[in-house]
């Protein structure tokens, strides 16, 4: 959920990972590296750091038109198959918000040096002139993907809901404004981002966050989840025994 275009690498072309997926399914070149460039904005638009719980290679497969291509993927390392769900390695390297974010830096600074070099010269040709412009269409339209919101709450919200079916936890019934402008901020924080599927896979195994406790039966909510320090305590073992050692109200939300 990165946003609405993928980081495409000159050097993808001639990789010998593409080569070796064209042996493997004994199709084109070309066809795979279509079919790349179809499942890597299908994950673009399912996941924020590479995993996609609720999917399977045969997913993969159904989305690129290619038959046997996530297992193809597999094989080659650009794939991983979870217990549940997939995940593709190194994703948060290439198209994550970070990532994308140095892209757009770097195409930027690229293009103000372009523009001095051409202010420099005098005697501009017109195909400079027409480079000139030609970059600040780009530059313009780059810009105005910058701002577009390079988060999507859904995959958080489907894995609560996933836990919460399991363990009779309270349900993520709506995304407020409250609650998308907390999702936002934890997932501007890269290790929120690294950590919160740990965390919340943690949540069973915390009896006072079950409500299985002598003290009552409250049980952890999405607000309590989404809160700054939430992950951080969880990990930390915050909440493994009968009391918390928060040192606030653990029923308030963020």
């Amino acid at each position: 959920m990165a946003g609405d275009w993928i980081k495409w690498e000159h050097a993808t072309n001639d990789k010998a990972e593409v080569d070796e997926l064209a042996r493997i399914l004994n199709v084109s070149h070309n066809e795979i590296l279509g079919g790349l460039a179809k499942f890597w904005c299908w994950a673009d638009n399912q996941t924020i750091d590479g995993r996609i719980p609720s999917s399977s290679k045969d997913d993969v497969d159904r989305h690129t038109g290619i038959p046997l291509l996530g297992d193809a993927l597999r094989k080659v390392g650009w794939l991983k198959v979870l217990k549940r769900g997939i995940a593709v390695p190194n994703f948060s390297r290439h198209n994550g918000q970070s990532a994308k974010r140095r892209a757009l830096n770097a195409r930027h600074q690229q293009s103000v040096r372009n523009k001095s070099r051409l202010e420099d010269d005098e005697s501009l040709t017109r195909e400079e002139k027409r480079r000139e412009e030609k970059t600040k269409e780009e530059e313009k339209d780059l810009c105005q993907i910058s701002k577009k919101p390079l988060f999507d709450p859904r995959p958080i919200q489907d894995a609560w809901n996933k836990l919460a079916a399991e363990h009779h936890l309270p349900k993520w019934q709506r995304t407020t404004k409250k609650r998308r402008a907390a999702v936002k901020a934890r997932i501007a924080d890269d290790g929120w981002v690294t950590e919160w599927r740990t965390a919340l896979d943690h949540i069973p195994q915390c009896p006072f966050l079950m409500g299985q406790t002598k003290r009552g039966k409250w049980k952890a909510t999405p607000d309590f989840f989404l809160r700054p320090d939430s992950v951080m305590k969880i990990l930390e073992g915050a909440y493994d025994g009968d009391n918390p050692t928060t040192g606030r109200d653990y029923r308030k939300g963020f």
